[in-house]
């Protein structure tokens, strides 16, 4: 199944998903072992998040990566 979901919008619902969950950016980052401006540049939908941090990001934010975040 080929889902489509710009940046822009995938990084509305990471950031709605991650203040959800009661988190910092800063947190995320370490948790993902990368930099905190990487995940507020995926936030503002400024890259591409990789299929492998996607999942990954998931994990950390407990939510499901096609429900929460794809669709």
């Amino acid at each position: 199944m080929l889902v489509s979901v710009s940046d822009f919008e995938l990084g509305k619902k990471l950031h709605l998903h991650r203040v959800s969950c009661g988190m910092q950016g800063t947190e995320v980052a370490a948790a993902m072992g990368v930099s905190p401006s990487t995940i507020s540049r995926w936030e503002n939908g400024q890259g591409s998040i990789p299929v492998f941090q996607l999942r990954l990001l998931a994990r950390v934010l407990a939510i499901d990566p096609y429900w929460d975040l794809l669709r």
